[in-house]
């Protein structure tokens, strides 16, 4: 994975996380690199999912729409395929 050009330390984790999602199903967390292998391994079929930065715990509750979090600030960081 490329390295972004925003850095979170640990100590910011209970104030952010991690979403990816497929057609096939969705993973959290709050090491983006932890989430992506996640969901590889949880998808088995070769699927296209996305990735987003979501700026909330990870237990908040919010809406999900077309796979996207339904949550001010979020950001969409990008499509990824299984290879």
């Amino acid at each position: 994975m490329k390295k972004g050009k925003f850095k979170l330390s640990k100590s910011d984790s209970n104030s952010f996380h991690f979403y990816a999602s497929s057609i096939a199903t969705w993973v959290t967390g709050t090491d983006p690199e932890e989430v992506l292998n996640r969901i590889r391994k949880e998808d088995n079929h070769e699927l296209m999912h996305s990735l987003w930065f979501v700026p909330v715990p990870e237990d908040s509750p919010y809406e999900i729409c077309w796979y996207a979090p339904q949550v001010k600030g979020a950001v969409f960081l990008g499509t990824y395929n299984r290879q």
